[in-house]
């Protein structure tokens, strides 16, 4: 995660005209396919990260209610400080591998956003089992939050109308 987030910092991953090559978008955001894509944008302009972010802090506000992820993360309390950047690695780590899923792998298809919160879910959890405290919420609620927004996210379902 420590050379990730050096990468993104340091603007060297493979994001954009470097993959122009590569990558089946070309040089563009998969989920965007009107947008070059760039490290500003795969991890902080880009809707699908938006959402995420949203998710993530829903799950930041389960550790303390008014909290988001920074305020996890400064916290003056080790624990939750620890958890913030747990919560803040599974975040960024989403993002990176549904990426690179679609543009490095044999396989075109572009991961939706019920998969990337499935993977999110997954990584939090795996993550969350590293270091266990009483301040995490239970797997139960972190899922829950997971599972409204996969059910938000859904298409209403069609209408049927019955003429007698």
């Amino acid at each position: 995660m420590s050379d990730l987030l050096w990468k993104i910092s340091h603007h060297t991953l493979p994001v954009g005209p470097p993959v122009v090559n590569i990558s089946p978008n070309s040089h563009f955001c998969p989920w965007c396919p009107s947008i070059i894509n760039s490290i500003p944008h795969l991890f902080h302009h880009c809707h699908i990260t938006s959402t995420l972010l949203n998710l993530t802090n829903s799950i930041c506000h389960l550790v303390s209610p008014v909290s988001n992820i920074s305020s996890l993360i400064f916290s003056p309390h080790s624990q939750i400080k620890h958890i913030g950047h747990l919560i803040f690695a599974s975040f960024i780590w989403t993002i990176w591998t549904s990426y690179t899923s679609c543009t490095f792998n044999s396989s075109s298809s572009i991961p939706s956003l019920i998969d990337i919160f499935k993977s999110f879910l997954s990584i939090l959890l795996h993550n969350k089992s590293l270091y266990q405290t009483s301040w995490w919420p239970s797997n139960s609620q972190i899922t829950k939050i997971i599972q409204n927004a996969i059910l938000s996210s859904l298409p209403p379902p069609p209408t049927i109308i019955i003429y007698q």
